[in-house]
């Protein structure tokens, strides 16, 4: 019986190699543990060099999912995880995280305590440049307002570990995109399980350093976190995730003033997206505050863009 198996989903990661190299670091004394890899649509070449890496590791196994996205993913490892291995406690990082001396060890004291059901730890930035840095203090600001709850309503698969008896009892994540652990998380919550944050469960997260990029991925981010409306009661997500209706349309009018809006932000983001990076790089050389303040500016309109197109039913293709 394994007590903990890690799950790692990857995609294409050359970096997951460092994050197994640091889980192996702080696993070599413990016994009862496994790591499950599961890839998810690899190039033939990522494949097989993380296939002939993996055969050389003791305790890791390699699992392939078809399915698309890292929630898939996900899934297949728990099951494996659940029925292969009877793993007690399953904890899941992501391809591009190293973990820190302290995790496993955080993790096993979180669960001494018999009325916790689920854990989430601290993510800290591998920063290339500011641009990595400002992602991550908009990261801190995000998840700072729901982790000084006593029983977490959300989650970050990030860093998070729970007993076998959560996905016994709520299932497995849903087969989406964007937004499965902030579900997840408001699930465990609403079937009255404890779900706490620990501060020394510390891994460490490579941060997007390419603006252009981020600002793309947060569109489509936020576009695809209405997916779960496919799944869930929409009582359910207004009492839980209410920020996915925020620019839902009451009446033609409305609807006609986010054609507008969505308009202008279309346009802005076709021009400015493109020179964005830049942008923020040469506010920051002369204030880091002001390239901050720039950089959740952008942001900011990068996710409206992503949510008002939704209930526009334009195309995700479009945006």
């Amino acid at each position: 019986m394994c007590k903990i198996v890690v799950i790692i989903p990857v995609k294409d990661d050359q970096r997951v190699t460092l994050a197994l190299d640091s889980l192996m670091a702080v696993s070599a004394d413990q016994d009862g543990l496994a790591i499950i890899v599961v890839d998810n649509n690899s190039s033939e070449e990522s494949y097989s060099a993380l296939r002939d890496y993996c055969c050389k590791q003791r305790g890791v196994t390699l699992l392939v999912e078809s399915g698309e996205g890292s929630y898939a993913a996900r899934n297949r490892g728990i099951l494996y995880a659940l029925n292969e291995l009877q793993a007690q406690i399953l904890a899941f990082i992501d391809s591009d995280c190293i973990v820190s001396k302290a995790w496993l060890a955080s993790i096993k004291e979180a669960f001494e305590d018999q009325s916790v059901a689920a854990v989430s730890g601290r993510s800290l930035g591998i920063n290339r440049n500011n641009i990595a840095v400002y992602e991550q203090m908009l990261y801190d600001e995000i998840v700072g307002e729901f982790l000084g709850e006593p029983r977490l309503k959300r989650i970050d698969t990030r860093n998070f570990a729970a007993r076998s008896s959560v996905f016994e009892s709520a299932g497995l994540f849903l087969p989406v995109k964007f937004g499965g652990d902030m579900e997840f998380g408001a699930r465990i919550h609403s079937l009255g399980m404890v779900s706490i944050y620990r501060r020394e469960m510390v891994l460490y997260h490579e941060n997007p350093w390419d603006l252009g990029r981020l600002l793309v991925k947060r569109v489509r981010q936020n576009y695809g976190n209405h997916e779960l409306q496919n799944y869930c009661d929409t009582s359910y997500l207004e009492s839980y995730l209410p920020h996915l209706f925020r620019y839902r349309p009451a009446g033609f009018l409305h609807k006609s003033t986010l054609f507008v809006r969505y308009f202008f932000l279309r346009v802005d983001g076709f021009i400015e997206f493109q020179f964005a990076h830049t942008i923020c790089l040469v506010i920051s050389k002369f204030s880091r505050r002001l390239g901050y303040i720039y950089f959740k500016a952008i942001m900011s309109r990068a996710c409206r863009l992503g949510d008002i197109a939704f209930f526009l039913n334009i195309s995700a293709r479009q945006i």
